[in-house]
């Protein structure tokens, strides 16, 4: 099957693909994320709960790096460099499903978004090497900053 994004195109600058339960991401050539499949609990990260049959960007992301895809309940996260080439200023994004405070924005889901529809950067993420992500949580790598 070739994933095709909203001018029904195939995607032509993949540079890799996150899989989760029913949904997925492909990291652009442009440095922009993908998404394509179920969106009910936010897991395309476009504002919407509605499905998507097609790839369509994520927004807000720019500068992505890598992606990570949980299952269900699902988790998903970006890295990114927001200024190229400037490695302490890597960020965390995480949208998806936020019931258990999986996400780590900063909310406890008692008084935060169960389901958050569009990226939050992940407050104190920074200087990350790398991203992962499992059924219900998000993990990243730091690399800590050279001495001065």
């Amino acid at each position: 099957m070739t994933v095709v994004g909203r001018s029904r195109t195939p995607l032509s600058t993949v540079r890799t693909i996150a899989g989760g339960g029913d949904f997925a991401y492909a990291l652009l050539g442009d440095d922009t994320v993908a998404a394509w499949g179920r969106g009910d609990l936010g897991q395309l990260g476009n504002g919407s709960p509605a499905d998507g049959r097609v790839a369509r960007p994520v927004p807000d992301l720019t500068a992505v790096t890598a992606t990570a895809a949980g299952g269900r309940p699902v988790t998903r996260c970006a890295r990114t460099v927001p200024t190229p080439g400037a490695y302490g200023n890597r960020a965390i994004w995480a949208w998806g499903s936020n019931a258990h405070g999986q996400l780590g924005i900063g909310q406890p889901p008692a008084h935060g978004p169960a389901k958050v529809f569009r990226p939050r950067q992940v407050p104190g993420a920074a200087n990350l090497q790398d991203v992962a992500a499992g059924g219900s949580s998000a993990y990243a790598i730091v690399q800590p900053l050279p001495a001065r």
